[in-house]
């Protein structure tokens, strides 16, 4: 058996996750609009909105940017992991500043700090 990743699988894998993607939503929406209401539908998504401009920051394309760069390095060992560590101290940074500035978002909030505070949990994890 071949070490070397096949790229026929690879894609149909990405294929089916894509679309796994796509499916689920139809799926989850109906039921959770009758679950919670329009109101807090409309909490959860504007709260959403907000935490998306934070983790947005948080990874600034550091993803994409450290797929092709290690993939361009893949036969050199010593550039890779220098660049993997590079990326990912770069992410923890960028991280830790939009933490730090989503902490004071949410002090300077006076509605939906509960909401808020529990999507805290999104950026620490990223």
């Amino acid at each position: 058996m071949s070490s070397t990743p096949s790229i026929k699988k690879n894609y149909i894998l990405s294929f089916l996750y894509e679309i796994l993607c796509i499916i689920t939503p139809f799926i989850t929406a109906p039921y959770l609009a009758r679950v919670l209401g329009a109101e807090q539908i409309g909490i959860n998504s504007l709260v959403c909105s907000h935490q998306a401009y934070f983790l947005m920051f948080a990874t600034l394309g550091t993803s994409s940017y450290g797929s092709r760069e290690i993939a361009r390095n893949r036969d050199n060992i010593f550039e890779r992991s220098k660049l993997f560590w590079e990326i990912e101290i770069l992410s923890i940074f960028t991280s830790c500043i939009s933490l730090v500035v989503w902490i004071v978002f949410i002090l300077l909030r006076t509605e939906y700090k509960l909401y808020y505070i529990i999507l805290t949990i999104g950026i620490i994890i990223i």
